[in-house]
């Protein structure tokens, strides 16, 4: 099956369309949606691994500008700029604890919005409609897995970055 993502789905028949998708009007046979949940796997996002606060510090530090400043330090404590060296080191304490904060929050507020998203999908099954848990709905070959899950995660980001401004 070589069709591209981007087809206009609202303008093809409906018998085109269901062909296209290898399913019927009627709905799938419990028997297809096993094997396309065996092939698939459930219609879920992935969250990926949990970032722990350590690995988020550790994150937070390896960064370039991280070192120029560590390195600022140094050099300022080399020719006696005491005061220099201590307000370069609060800036740095200072930018790793508001960016590992604001990471943290982020990190807890994407896994709550993949936690509160879709909890039920209403399908047809053998000429029957029914509420499900989502990851229960099966994927179809074209389009459904990349842009519902491009268009969830950048719904996601959006909430984040609101949340982000927000704090």
């Amino acid at each position: 099956m070589t069709q591209k993502s981007a087809t206009a789905w609202h303008k093809i028949p409906t018998d085109e369309a269901l062909a296209a998708l290898e399913t019927r009007a009627e709905g799938l046979p419990t028997d297809e949606t096993e094997i396309r949940q065996k092939h698939y796997g459930p219609n879920t996002i992935k969250s990926g691994r949990e970032t722990s606060a350590r690995n988020i510090l550790l994150h937070q530090i390896a960064n370039p500008l991280v070192y120029v400043l560590l390195a600022a330090i140094v050099v300022t404590v080399t020719i006696q700029h005491r005061a220099d060296a201590i307000v370069i080191g609060i800036v740095v304490v200072l930018n790793t604890v508001i960016g590992l904060v604001q990471e943290y929050r982020a990190e807890n507020a994407m896994q709550a919005l993949i936690q509160m998203s879709a909890p039920k999908a209403r399908v047809r099954r053998e000429n029957h409609e029914a509420n499900i848990a989502s990851s229960g709905a099966v994927h179809f070959r074209l389009r459904s897995q990349t842009n519902y899950h491009k268009n969830v995660m950048e719904m996601l980001f959006l909430c984040i970055f609101i949340l982000c401004l927000c704090y």
